[in-house]
């Protein structure tokens, strides 16, 4: 009983002589490991890798090459451009063509195994209505017919979760193993992403240009940077250089047609004509990608012929006495090579050339452009070229084109529609709105293998 009390007056004048420090005491060890729920999750033994791109996007437009490594869409888009099931099991389409039914495969889940339930899917198209009568069914009732909209769908299926009780945090998942599991901002912009793999962690660092992911890769700050739009550090023995063809997207030059001087069809010819094409890429002959299921292979070529350039140079004088056009030439500093021997080219047939190259290129004021271009998975390039549209730049207008495009669009008869598109290349081309050149592939730039660096 004496050594009870003994131990108690003891403990009593040890807690309050010593209380305040116990007490921070106290406080630091639960705060640590309150800290350590969200800090364990992030912490990691797995190999990390910080790979560059170049791009300025909203939170709301990661690139659809990381979200589909995420997951994938109710329809997928196959190489030559048609659409196919994917996490769909069922599409059906009404007769009107306005209404599209999809259901899901049984049993498909998350990448955390919960199911997938289509009233979570974050798929909310313009000016379509959007049902989800089951768990496993989900209902696009559209406007007017739009053949292009299984296509709309391919868009991969993602869902925003959070995990911790004391300590949540959110992550974005796909129908896929890999997790975005951090976004950060600058000034609005995407600054990082982080996915997560169960073996490996890559985070993406976002630039607005290309000197400034070289800049972050000769830094150290990036292992690799990849789709850049040509190859760099060609001298440095350390460094691997993996292009990656591209099919759906080219180089091409573009003409505004809004200005008086490039509105005759002749002179767009004559300027296509004077304009070489063995670069050292796959030759572009269409806005159509040479897979697609409606390529047309039999558009006019438009070989480099510079005499027949030279020829028409001579008609147009000779209908407009003392005609000497002079053309600014506008590209930025990826295709300055190409746009120096475009330039030169003209030059040589006898037209005055101002080459001007900048970091960002005015689509609404310029008189010729070259720039890169991506094509659509779906054929319908209404948004391209339709003179209705801001997003055609070339303020391209012809009552044919505007019909074809219209009709395309509509049409559900897939062998009707290839032979709407293949039209609309035929006369597109003729036309000249554009000098088609390259295909433009990516390179990926690491410090070693690609196969070691890059995600897949």
């Amino acid at each position: 009983m004496k050594l009870l009390r003994r131990w108690y007056w003891l403990s009593s004048g040890f807690l309050k002589k010593y209380r305040l420090g116990i007490f921070i005491s106290l406080l630091i060890g639960v705060s640590a490991f309150l800290a350590s729920l969200r800090l364990v999750p992030i912490m990691s033994f797995k190999p990390t890798y910080h790979l560059g791109r170049v791009a300025r996007l909203q939170v709301n437009q990661l690139p659809l090459d990381i979200q589909y490594l995420l997951s994938t869409g109710l329809t997928k888009i196959e190489a030559n451009g048609q659409v196919s099931l994917s996490a769909a099991q069922s599409m059906d389409v009404s007769p009107d063509g306005k209404t599209y039914t999809f259901t899901l495969k049984p049993g498909l889940t998350w990448s955390d195994g919960t199911l997938v339930n289509t009233a979570d899917l974050e798929l909310k198209p313009s000016d379509v209505t959007v049902e989800t009568p089951t768990a496993s069914t989900i209902i696009f009732t559209l406007k007017e017919p739009f053949a292009p909209f299984p296509s709309v769908v391919s868009q991969p299926l993602l869902k925003k979760v959070t995990t911790g009780r004391l300590w949540p945090r959110s992550r974005l998942i796909g129908l896929y193993q890999p997790v975005i599991t951090d976004i950060q901002t600058k000034q609005s912009f995407v600054d990082q992403v982080r996915l997560e793999f169960t073996d490996k962690t890559y985070v993406y660092h976002f630039y607005p240009t290309e000197a400034d992911s070289l800049t972050a890769f000769k830094l150290g700050q990036v292992d690799a940077i990849t789709s850049l739009t040509r190859p760099y550090l060609t001298d440095w023995s350390s460094v691997v250089i993996d292009q990656t063809p591209q099919p759906n997207r080219y180089v091409a030059l573009f003409f505004n047609t809004a200005r008086p001087e490039l509105q005759d069809k002749t002179v767009r010819q004559m300027l296509n004509y004077a304009t070489p094409k063995d670069f050292t890429t796959e030759r572009v002959i269409s806005p159509i990608a040479r897979s697609s299921w409606v390529y047309n292979p039999q558009v006019k070529p438009y070989p480099y012929q510079p005499q027949t350039a030279k020829d028409l140079l001579s008609k147009l004088q000779t209908s407009q006495p003392g005609y000497q056009p002079q053309f600014t030439l506008t590209t930025t500093p990826a295709y300055a090579q190409t746009a120096q021997a475009i330039a030169a080219a003209w030059a040589d047939i006898g037209l005055v050339v101002d080459l001007k190259i900048v970091p960002f290129p005015d689509p609404t004021d310029y008189q010729i452009m070259l720039i890169g271009q991506q094509i659509p998975d779906d054929p319908d390039q209404y948004a391209l070229w339709h003179s209705t549209q801001g997003t055609n730049i070339s303020r391209y207008q012809n009552p044919k084109i505007d019909k074809l495009l219209e009709d395309g669009r509509k049409e559900l008869n897939p062998q009707k529609r290839q032979e709407i598109y293949q039209e609309f290349q035929r006369f597109l081309v003729e036309d000249s709105p554009a000098v088609f050149l390259y295909t433009l592939p990516n390179f990926n730039l690491s410090r070693s293998a690609p196969s070691h660096r890059l995600p897949s």
